[in-house]
């Protein structure tokens, strides 16, 4: 008798909190929406799409391959260019090369790029390194990567890695498929040494996966990269975003980050590719490549109002709590309020009732054995199912 009326009194007392407890839980935050800007960085046709911004010596400067029609080798080689002016630097270097990506360290500019062997994108074959204190007189290039049996090593990509790592590459390959990307590291910029990790190829694992670029915000590693078409319910070729701890095991985001046509008024084609990124002044500078991955193509920016942090952060949003469409507690059922949800646990699965003042302090917990908190309107609740 004591049970029966002390739960109908719980539940008499829950269904009259369920009105002081109205909020809903908060929304999650969605993905960033990049502004993209009007006018094009450059239109180049499809004779300069890869493009690495970097900060040198106080200078916003692009570094570029540019390439040939039909990828000829005679026309291909590296260049610098201001950001402020457009001006491209009359120093051109690595003739024969393309498909390349800069990083800075302190006053050395280190720019990787594939060797293009003949004509055609099949004449890329290994990835080499060039190096200038000044952006104007370059080493000699110097192997850093190696392609595998008849792989070809296409777009790369540089960043720090995590403390005590040294740096990390992400390169695109053709093989197993066409186009995925591998991982490898190097403490000097000079040696690298490739990983065994698998390949990225998307969340199913044989995808399309082209064009990477990579970064590492503790304790995350995150690259963007092209998904191909066909792309249903997207305008054909988009920037897609992961992350990992351990470049094994991914977490794909609110995608994709980039797509032609979404963000602007102008004709993008079908295309935004080959992106790559760089923080100035607490916002995020992201450059891409619009087109139809064919015939024409012009360099883009967009501008996330932010930190490179808290822009791939933003793709990943935390999961909020779904809202209980009532909680059992003895033979009664409780009208839901504040926030519930279920966690499961080894051992004994008995339902519990939670509840924590405003600073976080439990007030109350277990279905047969609680007391009420005092003050009600400072109470939040879960249920749980509890275990040791």
């Amino acid at each position: 008798m004591q049970r029966v009326l002390r739960t109908t009194r719980l539940a008499l007392m829950a269904s009259a909190l369920a009105g002081m407890f109205g909020a809903n839980p908060p929304v999650s935050e969605a993905a960033p929406t990049l502004t993209k800007e009007p006018g094009a960085v450059g239109v180049y046709g499809t004779h300069v799409i890869e493009s690495t911004p970097i900060l040198y010596q106080g200078q916003q400067i692009l570094f570029q391959s540019h390439r040939g029609e039909g990828w000829l080798r005679s026309k291909t080689w590296l260049l610098l260019r201001d950001v402020t002016t457009g001006v491209e630097s009359p120093f051109l270097f690595g003739h024969g090369f393309s498909l390349g990506c800069a990083y800075v360290n302190g006053d050395q500019i280190n720019v990787f790029a594939s060797k293009l062997a003949h004509d055609g994108w099949q004449g890329f074959e290994d990835i080499y390194r060039f190096t200038s204190t000044d952006g104007i007189y370059w080493s000699a290039p110097t192997l850093a990567v190696p392609r595998s049996g008849s792989e070809h090593l296409l777009n790369s990509s540089v960043c720090q890695d995590k403390p005590g790592q040294g740096y990390l590459m992400a390169y695109e390959t053709s093989e197993p498929l066409e186009f995925i990307f591998k991982f490898a590291r190097s403490t000097d910029l000079a040696t690298w040494q490739k990983l065994d990790v698998p390949a990225f190829a998307g969340p199913n694992g044989n995808e399309y996966s082209a064009c990477p670029v990579i970064r590492y915000c503790d304790p995350y590693y995150y690259v963007i990269y092209l998904h191909d078409i066909p792309n249903p319910g997207h305008n054909g070729y988009v920037s897609n975003i992961a992350r990992s701890k351990d470049l094994t095991t991914w977490e794909y985001g609110e995608n994709p980050v980039l797509e032609a046509g979404i963000g602007n008024t102008w004709d993008e084609g079908i295309n935004n590719s080959d992106v790559d990124l760089i923080e100035i002044g607490g916002k995020t500078y992201v450059y891409y490549a619009d087109g139809d991955q064919a015939t024409w193509g012009d360099l883009r920016r967009a501008v996330y109002d932010g930190p490179m942090s808290q822009f791939f952060e933003s793709y990943f949003p935390e999961p909020v709590p779904e809202p209980a469409s009532c909680i059992l507690l003895g033979t009664a059922m409780l009208a839901p309020f504040g926030y519930a949800w279920w966690k499961r646990k080894r051992g004994r699965g008995a339902l519990n009732l939670e509840a924590y003042n405003e600073i976080g302090e439990l007030q109350c917990v277990d279905s047969e054995h609680f007391e009420w908190p005092s003050r009600w309107s400072s109470c939040w609740w879960s249920s749980r199912s509890s275990a040791y």
